[in-house]
C-alpha cells in the first residue's frame, strides 16, 4: 500500500501539521488600468506525529551452541519482517476504518454525498460487492469530477490503481483483463489505464480506486529522518550466558486527505 502514499520524514516526535492549498482559479482578464488581482487561495491541514513500536527475542546460550537449523542468523530477517507487518497492518487499518476515521473538518474520509442536499464527499460510491459485470466508469468519473479545496476547480484526477482484498483479486483480474474483441463495445477500457493492487490486511470485499499520490496525495506515512527504517541491536545477557535482539521503528501512517481515493464497495 505504500504505492499509493506520499512519504514525509519527521525530525523528532513532536506533531507537525501537513499543509494543503488549493489550485488557482483560471487567470482573470486584465483590467484597462493594468491591475492584477489577487488569486484566492484556500489551505487545510492535517496533523502527524511519529509514534515508536518496538520488540525483541531472546537466545539462550544452549540453542546458539544447538543452532543447526540457522535460527540464530535468522533473527535479523524475522524482527524486519514483523516491522513491515506492522507498516502494513497499520496502512491496511486506515482503509478498513476509513468510514469511522475522521479529518480536520471533522466528516469521516469515506462519505456518501446527498444527492439532495449535495452535501458529503462523496467518495463512496454505492452498489454491490465488487463483481465481473462491475461498472468502473461510474467512481472513475467521480475521481475525474472531484474538486479542489475552494469548492470549484475541477481536479481532474485520474486513477492509477485498482486496490482490492485478497478475496477480489481474480475479478480485479477479470475486470482489467486485456481483450480484443471483434466489436468495440465489447472492449475493455482499463485494461492499459489501470494497475492492480492487492493487499492481504484489507477486509474482505474492499475495492478502491486510487489517483497518483503527486497530484493527490490522500495517506501519508513517516520515518524519523534520522533512521528511515527499522533499527537493530544486538545485546548479550551477561546474567544468562544468552543474546537477545531487539527492533525499534519510528514510524507513522495517517489520512491527509480525501480527494483521490473512491471507496467502490460499500
Amino acid at each position: 500500500l505504500k504505492q499509493i502514499c506520499v512519504r514525509r520524514d519527521l525530525r523528532d516526535f513532536k506533531t507537525i501539521d501537513t499543509v494543503r492549498l488549493s489550485e488557482l482559479a483560471a487567470l482573470p482578464e486584465l483590467n484597462e488600468e493594468g491591475e492584477i488581482q489577487q488569486l484566492p487561495r484556500r489551505e487545510a491541514f492535517e496533523p502527524i506525529k511519529l509514534n515508536t513500536f518496538a520488540g525483541q527475542v531472546k537466545l539462550s546460550r544452549a540453542l546458539m551452541i544447538n543452532d543447526d537449523l540457522g535460527a540464530f542468523s535468522m533473527e535479523l530477517q524475522t524482527l524486519g519482517q514483523s516491522a513491515a507487518l506492522r507498516e502494513s497492518l497499520d496502512l491496511a487499518n486506515l482503509l478498513n476504518n476509513g468510514t469511522t476515521l475522521t479529518l480536520q473538518d471533522g466528516h469521516p474520509v469515506f462519505e456518501k454525498s446527498s444527492a439532495r442536499s449535495g452535501k458529503g464527499r462523496g467518495n463512496i460510491t454505492s452498489g454491490s460487492v465488487l463483481t465481473v459485470q462491475y461498472e468502473l466508469g461510474t467512481p472513475r468519473q467521480a475521481l475525474r469530477q472531484r474538486k479542489s479545496l475552494d469548492g470549484k476547480t475541477v481536479l481532474g484526477l485520474k486513477p492509477m490503481w485498482l486496490v482490492v482484498s485478497s478475496n477480489l483479486e481474480t475479478i480485479g483480474e477479470k475486470l482489467l483483463a486485456d481483450l480484443y474483441p471483434a466489436d468495440v463495445e465489447k472492449a475493455n477500457p482499463f485494461s492499459n489505464g489501470l494497475t492492480l493492487l492487492v493487499d492481504n490486511y484489507l477486509t474482505d470485499d474492499s475495492a478502491y480506486l486510487v489517483a497518483s499520490p503527486s497530484m493527490a496525495p490522500t495517506i501519508c506515512y513517516s520515518y524519523r529522518t534520522s533512521s528511515p527504517g527499522p533499527e537493530f541491536r544486538r545485546d548479550e545477557d551477561f546474567n544468562t550466558l544468552g543474546m537477545s535482539w531487539s527492533v525499534v521503528l519510528d514510524w507513522s501512517a495517517k489520512f491527509i486527505d480525501f480527494r483521490g481515493i473512491q471507496k467502490l464497495a460499500a
